[in-house]
């Protein structure tokens, strides 16, 4: 699909009458032809799910693979369809693309304006990306000399950008990371004292949420909907629309390397080290909480939060999962203290998690549950 995108631009100029190169923003458009991979090899539908919390009518969130990556649709912010940004509607294309390059070129201006060695000439009235993307065009902006060399390095920047989109039928998408399901289990209660709420989302920003419990990867939404009703049988709640999303549908030939098992194990330490330390009450009892700590919580067991603290701290969930065979013995240590334990929390069930890992080599024939994506 053809396109004409506005594009703000940073340029590096030497104004007249001035020695010292400045920094000023224009503007200028760009042509491009975006991929439609439906049809192609290696490009097919490999998940959808319903989000009934997102709009009315209910949004269907997809993921289309092909050979490039996983794509998702580019959100409606209007409002007028539900499924993601129809492309057919005169300069929704156009707009998505602008807005996102302006959003960068924004982005770009605070940073450079922190630097005071920089200088604009002139700076930009406003700097919203609206606001640059009103400036004047470079080919109509008289009285500098551009540096070239510069302004085709931000051209190509602006290139990488639009690389990420493709449209699929009548909707545009956009490269996401590699997508998986989470099976969560939301601090929010019915009532006091009783169990919290589990839902499952398809998440594809590659961010799991501090309530996730286990992830898997595409080709597992067997295995996570199972997982899912594990938990319920032991007592979680079946969720409300707000925990999650619902009406998942997997391709047969979704398939994925994502190490999920890894994933879930980072995600367990991490939190079961959070855990640990928000189970002191620095706050409202400081004095007693001290004491607590040097007099009743067993040596081992500040032993075993040090050790799983220098792993996850101030660390990514990417990070953390490459030691995932070192973290599994902290966690079964800190599974063998007992669900009263400091380390315990109700919305974590250890030894649920730990068990996937156990019976990771075990392949386990669930029954059919899901149906293929419409294509």
């Amino acid at each position: 699909m053809k396109v004409r995108v506005k594009c703000p631009v940073i340029v590096d100029v030497l104004p007249a009458k001035l020695k010292t190169p400045r920094k000023i923003v224009l503007t200028t458009w760009r042509d491009y032809d975006l991929p439609e991979p439906v049809g192609s090899e290696g490009a097919f539908e490999a998940a959808r799910c319903e989000m009934p919390m997102a709009g009315t009518p209910t949004p269907v969130k997809k993921v289309f693979k092909t050979v490039h990556g996983y794509f998702t649709q580019v959100p409606d912010k209007r409002g007028h369809d539900a499924d993601g940004l129809n492309v057919t509607v005169p300069g929704s294309v156009s707009g998505e693309l602008s807005n996102r390059i302006a959003t960068r070129t924004a982005a770009t201006v605070e940073t450079i304006l922190r630097d005071k060695a920089v200088k604009f000439t002139p700076l930009p009235d406003g700097r919203t990306p609206d606001d640059l993307l009103m400036l004047p065009d470079i080919e109509r902006y008289d009285g500098v000399v551009v540096d070239m060399q510069a302004y085709e390095a931000q051209l190509l920047a602006i290139d990488e950008i639009v690389k990420e989109y493709a449209v699929v039928r009548s909707t545009l998408y956009r490269r996401t990371n590699e997508p998986f399901y989470a099976v969560s289990m939301s601090e929010s209660r019915s009532a006091p004292g009783t169990m919290p709420y589990v839902g499952m989302h398809l998440v594809t920003d590659g961010k799991p949420t501090g309530a996730t419990v286990a992830v898997f990867r595409l080709g597992r939404l067997d295995d996570a909907s199972e997982f899912k009703s594990m938990l319920e049988e032991a007592g979680a709640k079946p969720g409300l629309l707000i925990h999650g999303h619902s009406t998942f549908e997997e391709s047969p030939e979704a398939v994925s390397d994502f190490a999920d098992l890894d994933m879930t194990i980072a995600i367990a330490a991490k939190r079961t080290s959070d855990a640990f330390e928000s189970s002191f009450d620095v706050f409202k009892k400081p004095r007693e909480t001290l004491k607590e700590a040097i007099y009743d919580v067993p040596l081992e067991q500040i032993a075993t939060a040090r050790r799983l603290r220098a792993a996850t701290a101030d660390k990514e969930f990417s990070e953390i999962a490459v030691h995932a065979d070192q973290l599994v013995d902290l966690l079964e240590e800190v599974a063998s203290y007992g669900d009263r334990s400091r380390f315990a929390t109700e919305t974590l069930p250890l030894a649920m998690v730990l068990s996937l890992w156990e019976n990771r080599n075990i392949d386990i024939d669930f029954s059919p549950i899901t149906r293929k994506p419409k294509r």
